[in-house]
Parts: structure tokens; C-alpha cells; sequence
């Protein structure tokens, strides 16, 4: 009986044993199992922070992009502005140069028709005190030839009239 008490304690010490290894086994499993989780867990959210990461490369790319489109859009409408402001500027000059011209032509025109007039007042007050003229000479000499005459006929007259007037006083007396 002391055997069996002897072999049921040894068994017990070894059960003992085989339960502490088993606790001991159990525990590194659950060491081993939440290590690999914790490492599971770990490469997990790395790949998604890797991908999340690579996501927002690509966002920030596509943005990126799309923001340089938008600034070449922009510099090319601003270029586009430029040259339709240079080309509106570029005609408004030259319309400014038209209607400076136009008024220059029509001022030398005037001044011509000015120049023109005046030489042809100055040509017609000349022919005109040229016509007086010979008007009043032609009528001083015609004034001058009456006058002449009147006087051969007064004198012509008076003549007469002096021998009439002898002739009655003869007859008279």
C-alpha cells in the first residue's frame, strides 16, 4: 500500500510536472499566438499605412497634376489676354493714326483752299483796281472830250450869240 501511495505520489508529482509543462506550453503558445498577432497587427497596419500612403501619393500626384494643368491654363488664357489686349492696342493706334492723318490731309486742304482764296481775292481785288482804273480813265477822258466839246460849242455859242447880238443892235439902230 505504501508502494501505491509512493506510485500515486510519484504519479502525482508527475502529473504535476506534465501539468506545469502543459501551463508552461500553454503559456508560450499564448506568448507564440499573441507575438504573431501583435506581429500580424503590426505588418497589417503597415500595409495599410503603405497603402493608405501609396493612395495619397497618388492623390497628391493626380493633384499635383491637375494643379499644373491649372496653372498652364491659366498662363495661356493670361497669354491669350495679352495678346488680344497688345492687338487691340496695336489697331487703336492705328485708327488714332488714321484720324490724325485724315485731319492732317483735311487741314492741308484747308489751308491750301485758304492759300487759294486768298491769292484769288488778292488776284481779283488787283483785276478789279486794274478795271477801276481804266473804267475811270476811260471815263475822264470821255468826261475830258465832253467837257471839250461844251466848251467848242459854249465858245462856239458865245460867239455866236456876241455876233447875234451885234446883228440886233445893228438892225436896231
Amino acid at each position: 500500500a505504501v508502494v501505491s501511495t509512493q506510485s500515486t505520489g510519484e504519479e502525482v508529482r508527475r502529473e504535476e510536472r506534465v501539468l506545469r509543462a502543459r501551463l508552461a506550453e500553454k503559456k508560450l503558445t499564448a506568448v507564440r499566438v499573441r507575438k504573431h498577432y501583435r506581429d500580424y497587427c503590426c505588418r497589417m497596419r503597415k500595409r495599410m499605412v503603405n497603402k493608405g500612403a501609396r493612395e495619397e501619393q497618388s492623390f497628391i500626384k493626380q493633384f499635383e497634376k491637375g494643379l499644373k494643368l491649372q496653372k498652364e491654363r491659366i498662363l495661356q488664357v493670361k497669354k491669350e489676354g495679352r495678346e488680344r489686349q497688345e492687338e487691340k492696342e496695336r489697331k487703336y493706334r492705328e485708327e488714332v493714326k488714321k484720324v490724325e492723318q485724315m485731319h492732317t490731309d483735311q487741314v492741308e486742304l484747308m489751308q491750301e483752299k485758304l492759300n487759294n482764296e486768298r491769292g484769288e481775292k488778292v488776284c481779283w481785288t488787283e483785276e478789279r483796281a486794274k478795271q477801276l482804273k481804266r473804267y475811270r480813265a476811260k471815263k475822264r477822258a470821255a468826261m475830258k472830250k465832253t467837257i471839250e466839246e461844251l466848251q467848242k460849242e459854249l465858245i462856239a455859242s458865245e460867239d455866236s450869240l456876241h455876233f447875234k447880238t451885234q446883228d440886233i443892235k445893228k438892225l436896231c439902230n
